[in-house]
């Protein structure tokens, strides 16, 4: 853990939200927040070490994700990425409308804040729409270098 993601904010994280604190979520939790982008399955379970199994971590994911700590990305060629969600998202609640950049080349993702959000749809009658996403596709910083 580096000193920007404290053991201490990791804890509080996961005991606020009445979360068991245990070493993997632990971890886990270190690595969404060290992580400048959003992380997939395989990323993941490369970065926890030879010790984390696909299940566990899986498990783990769904423990956060329902417990408004983390949200899924999904993006346009269907593969799932994870990234730590606002501080204001809540358990079963999650409020991040927000549009997501993709780079084409090496295909990072990032969760982009915006202060204005696209107009959404009209919807039929009795419809009630609870969050939307959007995936802006490009080539990020490193990638636009390198194809100058």
């Amino acid at each position: 853990m580096t000193k920007s993601v404290t053991a201490d904010r990791i804890h509080g994280l996961l005991s606020g939200r009445s979360l068991r604190v245990t070493p993997f979520r632990k971890d886990l939790l270190s690595i969404l927040l060290e992580s400048s982008s959003a992380l997939s399955q395989a990323q993941l379970l490369d970065l926890l070490g030879p010790f984390a199994d696909r299940v566990t971590l899986y498990r783990n994911l769904q423990t956060l994700m329902e417990g408004g700590l983390i949200h899924e990305v999904v993006v346009s060629n269907q593969s799932v990425c994870y990234a730590i969600c606002p501080e204001h998202c809540e358990s079963g609640d999650h409020r991040h409308q927000h549009l997501h950049f993709h780079c084409l080349i090496c295909h990072k993702i990032l969760c982009l804040d915006t202060l204005d959000s696209p107009p959404l749809p009209k919807t039929p009658k009795g419809y009630k729409i609870l969050e939307w996403q959007t995936e802006v596709k490009g080539y990020c910083a490193n990638c636009s270098k390198q194809s100058a």
